[in-house]
């Protein structure tokens, strides 16, 4: 008899064991056409404000048409889910897959097809809140229609057709987003005040370009609930970067290790200008470092010193790339930095990238001989960084 009572005590507990994990998490379903047995989903989370990779949860297809799975999960998490078939290379599409955001214990479900997985709809979880349903059905639109031009750009390099390729390639690059569809993002991002996930778009749409002050007040505006949630902390933490990186402000003293194992503080500046300097291989950068060379070339002896930070040694990014594009003088400009480089990517420099919230690149950074911030931004902080070199070290 106590052995038939512990077996039952012990199933009792074992069910319960498992409702329990069963709700630390969420379940994700959908019906995607085009999907077959042996595909694979790729489950991959996301951190903001930095869109940090942080995992990737695997799901199995197993019915055609079909898939299923429960997510294990501690919080409100945003998600990008990707298709791998079991035979051949994934679609090539301008959008990488099907984003998701998600609460613990919430059923999502998703509806569409692979070739516009970019463009799903979404039910169940915050989906199910008419404004946010909104917002997805139009998000779905935009997406088809970039889709969609992104295919004939594709289709035509296939084919050497070049002047459709130009014709097609010229109509991506001019697309706008609707104006309803900003107007719906920005009332959810910044008037909804009950709900996390307004928390999260102003955290994915408007926290990138905010300032201190701007943060602050929105964070003020969500109610108790919000401002508790996973989101709502996200952006509490973020008003600490944002004042470290303000203009106005002395950013905090941090040490890192340069290219050449050398230990570098921000305090080793001090009584001169110190541009820092976030750069990598794009457009922005290749345009604005001769222009930096330039400076540092004009005003180094008169008091500027730069500091370089990029993810890591630019020869091993260009691994892969054509003897031409290495040649190029703009990548050439990038290997000939006069001044020290810190490579993000180190150990034990990792911290920098948060601190300083290098959200992109390339991001300027002046800071004064007393270390206050006076300029920060993209590419078109340099006219300002200009601006006061010129006026207060050009005529020394």
């Amino acid at each position: 008899m106590k052995k038939i009572l512990a077996l039952a005590l012990f199933a009792v507990a074992l069910v319960s064991c498992r409702q329990t994990m069963q709700t630390d998490g969420f379940k994700l379903s959908g019906h995607l056409e085009g999907l077959q047995v042996g595909d694979t989903l790729f489950l991959k989370t996301f951190l903001l404000p930095d869109w940090k990779e942080d995992g990737t949860d695997t799901i199995l297809v197993e019915k055609e048409g079909t898939f299923s799975a429960f997510i294990p999960m501690e919080h409100t998490t945003f998600y990008l889910l990707m298709h791998q078939p079991k035979m051949g290379e994934p679609l090539r599409s301008c959008i990488r897959g099907a984003e998701i955001i998600a609460r613990v214990g919430d059923d999502i479900k998703l509806k569409g097809s692979l070739d516009y997985l970019g463009a799903v709809r979404h039910s169940g979880g915050f989906y199910d809140n008419s404004l946010v349903a909104r917002y997805d059905s139009l998000t779905a639109s935009s997406n088809t229609e970039m889709i969609d031009i992104f295919s004939q750009i594709l289709k035509y390099q296939d084919t050497k057709q070049n002047d459709s390729v130009a014709k097609y390639g010229q109509m991506y690059n001019e697309y706008h987003r609707p104006l309803i569809l900003k107007t719906v993002r920005d009332s959810l991002a910044l008037k909804v005040n009950d709900m996390e996930y307004a928390a999260f778009m102003y955290a994915s749409a408007f926290v990138f370009d905010a300032t201190y002050k701007d943060v602050k007040e929105r964070l003020a505006q969500f109610t108790p609930e919000v401002q508790n949630s996973y989101f709502g902390q996200i952006l509490d933490k973020q008003l600490l970067v944002l004042k470290n990186i303000e203009v106005g402000f002395a950013p905090a003293e941090f040490t890192v290790t340069d290219k050449d194992d050398r230990k570098v503080s921000l305090s080793d500046y001090k009584g001169k200008y110190v541009l820092i300097y976030h750069w990598g291989l794009c457009p922005g950068t290749f345009w604005v470092n001769p222009k930096i060379m330039d400076l540092y070339q004009k005003y180094h002896e008169k008091g500027l010193e730069v500091l370089g930070f990029t993810r890591d040694d630019l020869l091993k990014s260009l691994q892969g790339s054509s003897e031409e594009f290495k040649k190029d003088e703009r990548v050439q400009g990038l290997l000939s930095h006069p001044w020290t480089t810190v490579y993000t990517e180190e150990e034990g420099n990792g911290f920098i990238v948060k601190d300083l919230y290098f959200s992109g690149v390339p991001i300027l950074m002046l800071i004064s001989p007393d270390g206050i911030t006076l300029v920060r931004g993209y590419t078109k902080a340099y006219e300002e960084v200009k601006n006061i070199l010129d006026r207060n070290l050009g005529n020394k």
